[in-house]
């Protein structure tokens, strides 16, 4: 498979769309997710430049597809699109999160994707994560899409756990 990412804005965008329409409902969700997490990549990233605490400037799905500079974090956001996106809405966005997270131990934060606050996708590159497997997992911030007001806002969580998403 060629990388789509190296492809013109509107095939990209095509390929995009065809990854959406792929999921029929009946694939197994961490194959789902495996395969969210491959397509995105496979892009080429940059020095970090999303600021995590404005998701108010964070692009929106089709900007980010055209813009094409990307960073691991918003890799991940590029996965919570294509999964809310769907066209089979087998993922209900309500099963979604972003999560700013830090684990200690590697001295490492970021930005991943969660489905039914257990799966992340965006913390490696390689496979889908059940985050109960990563004892010093620290959520620093969740944020949703709100459908309401057609945007991502954080979720104000009163009291935050390891692991809690």
């Amino acid at each position: 498979m060629h990388n789509p990412f190296l492809l013109h804005s509107q095939q990209l965008r095509q390929r995009w769309k065809d990854l959406r329409s792929s999921f029929d409902g009946e694939t197994d969700l961490i194959a789902q997710l495996q395969t969210v997490s491959d397509f995105w990549n496979q892009a080429p990233t940059s020095k970090p430049y999303l600021d995590y605490l404005d998701p108010s400037n964070w692009p929106d799905a089709w900007s980010l597809l055209d813009n094409k500079i990307l960073d691991k974090n918003s890799l991940s956001l590029g996965m919570f699109y294509t999964l809310m996106l769907c066209g089979q809405r087998s993922i209900d966005p309500a099963r979604l999160r972003l999560s700013m997270v830090r684990q200690s131990s590697l001295a490492w934060e970021g930005l991943v994707c969660v489905v039914d606050d257990r799966w992340a996708i965006g913390y490696d590159a390689n496979r889908v994560i059940d985050i109960q497997s990563i004892p010093d997992l620290f959520i620093m911030h969740t944020y949703k899409y709100d459908l309401r007001k057609r945007s991502i806002a954080e979720i104000e969580l009163s009291i935050v756990h390891s692991h809690q998403v």
